[in-house]
């Protein structure tokens, strides 16, 4: 297997620069072997992407060399895969933090009884950006790294759970509104006093 080498350098100030330069590479997956010099294995898309990198280093004023790798010694890619590995490891790990505070800001809402349309709306969005999160992951996990299939299991348990809560808030919400419903229609059915 080959990989790509990114090493660069943008200029200090302003700092904005760096970060974005540093926000793109996160994003591909990018794993640093030491600052300013990241690494990612070859493939179509990883090439597109480091190249993209590296033209905006240069518009931004720095320089920025990529090159491809083959490994020099035993055990080189082996340890490339397990530092991309550790890398996905550590943001599956946080995903999968935010999904158990998801399932106990479910369980909150159901032991207060916040069975309502507005509190769903909200559980469920962040129920999608939990997925969209996942899918970014797995998008730059080339070595499926461990804990991806934990956190795909808890994301399991946590859509089980939101359909629970989902149905608890359509039976209280419709029973609600039919309750309003009925009463309105009482109110209606009363004849009209005069003064």
């Amino acid at each position: 297997m080959e990989w790509l080498q990114l090493v660069y350098r943008v200029p200090a100030e302003p700092s904005r620069k760096r970060a974005y330069i540093w926000r793109q590479l996160r994003g591909m997956g990018a794993v640093y072997l030491q600052d300013a010099c990241c690494v990612l294995p070859r493939t179509e898309e990883a090439e597109t992407g480091l190249a993209g990198v590296a033209a905006k280093v240069r518009e931004f004023g720095g320089e920025a060399t990529l090159s491809v790798l083959g490994p020099a010694e035993p055990g080189w890619a082996e340890r490339m895969v397990a530092t991309l590995n550790r890398a996905r490891d550590e943001e599956y790990e946080e995903l999968l933090n935010t999904v158990e505070r998801f399932e106990d800001e479910i369980a909150r809402e159901t032991r207060k009884g916040k069975f309502t349309f507005a509190a769903l709306e909200e559980v469920e969005d962040e129920y999608t950006r939990l997925k969209r999160w996942l899918a970014r992951v797995r998008a730059r996990d080339p070595f499926d790294a461990p804990s991806g299939r934990g956190v795909e299991a808890e994301l399991e348990r946590a859509r089980e759970v939101l359909e629970v809560f989902t149905e608890e808030v359509h039976r209280n919400e419709g029973a609600y509104r039919a309750g309003e419903r009925t009463k309105l229609e009482r109110t209606a059915d009363k004849p009209e006093t005069t003064r």
